[in-house]
């Protein structure tokens, strides 16, 4: 489960390691990018070292040296310097082998990299990456300013309503914002399998607000995705997520909502085992 606090001024979510996956793959700028959100920050943290995101946060930007344009610019587009470097591990191995390592090197960058530059479908996942033995004791904290953000665990969203109708359920939510997290589920569940990864269920719990979009960051329930077979208790968790988001009873949930697209979905996901809106 992910660890919420918030302070004056920021935010922060903080992702504990999975002892099988590596997790700092999973939730990184790419995913959060998805999203268009701009000024956050994401850390990673190791056993013995942090490694710092490739991007200054908001705050960062605005406490460097404003006068000096050269080293803002530069701290800006390269980030501030990190250990260890090229000069902070000597000697350095000279060579023949110096060439095989940087082509090896170059080829294991491209192949890592090749996959955001191809519009067909990704067919094969990073799972020696994502299965990194090195992976122990990291977790990822994401850090959201509060003059930019709103941040909220789905689970302090629910609450009673005393005038449920068509459009407002029994509960916090109406009927345009669980069409927007449903939206925002399938999405996210494409981009999880082509990255290699799925999860065992989803619940209240793995769920959280941000802006106006609705995020699933969890990585205890975080599995490598094998196949469409592991999708049937997913789906399951799913439609009883929306259940309880609608504040209906199981028999009652797909006739409050008649004949609308929530509807059609829900009735696809319960007898067909398939999560899609149309």
């Amino acid at each position: 489960m992910s660890i919420f606090k918030k302070n004056d001024e920021n935010f922060t979510i903080t992702i504990p390691n999975n002892e099988n996956i590596n997790i700092s793959l999973v939730y990184n700028r790419a995913f959060f990018g998805l999203f268009d959100f701009e000024d956050y920050h994401v850390n990673s943290f190791g056993k013995d070292v942090q490694i710092i995101s490739d991007q200054l946060s908001y705050k960062e930007r605005i406490d460097l040296d404003e006068s000096d344009d050269d080293l803002r610019i530069a701290t800006e587009i390269l980030g501030r310097e990190k250990l260890p470097d090229g000069y902070s591990q000597l000697p350095l191995q000279l060579g023949g082998s110096i060439l095989d390592t940087l082509e090896n090197s170059l080829t294991s960058a491209y192949d890592k990299y090749s996959k955001f530059f191809t519009t067909s479908p990704k067919t094969e996942t990073f799972a020696e990456e994502l299965v990194d033995p090195s992976i122990q004791n990291k977790e990822v904290r994401v850090t959201f300013p509060k003059r930019h953000f709103e941040v909220t665990p789905l689970s302090a969203l629910i609450t009673a309503s005393n005038t449920p109708s068509i459009f407002k359920f029994s509960s916090h939510f109406d009927y345009h914002e669980i069409e927007q997290l449903t939206k925002d589920l399938i999405y996210q569940l494409k981009y999880f399998e082509n990255e290699g990864v799925g999860f065992q269920d989803i619940t209240v719990d793995s769920i959280f607000k941000i802006q106006d979009r609705y995020l699933i960051i969890d990585s205890q329930k975080l599995v490598m995705f094998k196949g469409k077979s592991q999708h049937s208790s997913m789906h399951k968790s799913i439609y009883n997520l929306i259940i309880i988001l609608m504040g209906q009873t199981r028999n009652d949930s797909l006739y409050i909502v008649p004949y609308t697209k929530l509807y059609y979905m829900l009735h696809r996901l319960e007898l067909e085992n398939v999560f899609e809106w149309i």
